[in-house]
């Protein structure tokens, strides 16, 4: 299933316009017993292969908050 998710992010996050984008994925689900860490979906979409391209894969949990709002810059 890693492997379907690696072919769609590549064209999405490595068009040419955006050569110098940063891909911030945020990871829902965190809060559960079975959930990837940060470290483990980086191995799994093999981010690291990719073109000169900065990834931040953040855990998060999008019904409590957790892992949204530390990293939301604040206004």
């Amino acid at each position: 299933m890693c492997q379907y998710w690696t072919v769609e992010l590549i064209p999405v996050a490595c068009p040419d316009g955006l050569k110098e984008a940063v891909v911030l994925v945020f990871a829902n689900k965190g809060d559960l017993p079975n959930a990837f860490g940060a470290p483990e979906i980086t191995d799994r979409l093999a981010v690291h292969g990719l073109p000169q391209r900065r990834w931040y894969i953040l855990t998060c949990c999008a019904t409590s908050g957790e892992g949204l709002y530390e990293h939301h810059p604040k206004p």
